[in-house]
């Protein structure tokens, strides 16, 4: 593979990485603002109806969806042992997102294992 499919199909693999993060925060916010379902909520219809009508959540899937897609391009194209594990990036991105977009309590135990987790991305993807 020449070098500029492989630096595209790993800008695809990074983008993913970034949008399924963002999906993950959306999701998270658009289900905290209807609270807890199925108990307020009575059959599938009106489950339905809660959740198709929440933007945010609506938002998280399609970029989630997105991410999705551009995963399977940049994994047509790089290797599955080098690709999947930068895929732990999202657990650094998704805690930093907690913390600072939906205002989330992370503590220094938590603040450990990414750091842990940073570590073992960079060797990954030294390699």
């Amino acid at each position: 593979m020449t070098d500029q499919p492989r630096t595209l199909a790993l800008a695809c693999v990074a983008a993913s990485i970034l949008f399924a993060a963002a999906g993950q925060v959306l999701l998270k916010r658009g289900v905290t603002a209807l609270g807890p379902l199925g108990s307020a909520t009575r059959g599938a219809r009106g489950i339905a109806r809660r959740l198709f009508g929440n933007v945010p959540l609506l938002a998280g899937m399609a970029i989630y969806f997105l991410s999705a897609v551009l995963w399977l391009y940049g994994l047509s194209r790089v290797e599955l042992s080098y690709a999947y594990p930068l895929l732990a990036l999202n657990m650094i991105l998704v805690t930093f997102g907690a913390r600072y977009i939906l205002k989330e309590r992370v503590s220094a135990f938590r603040w450990a294992g990414i750091a842990l987790i940073a570590a073992g991305v960079a060797l990954v993807a030294s390699s």
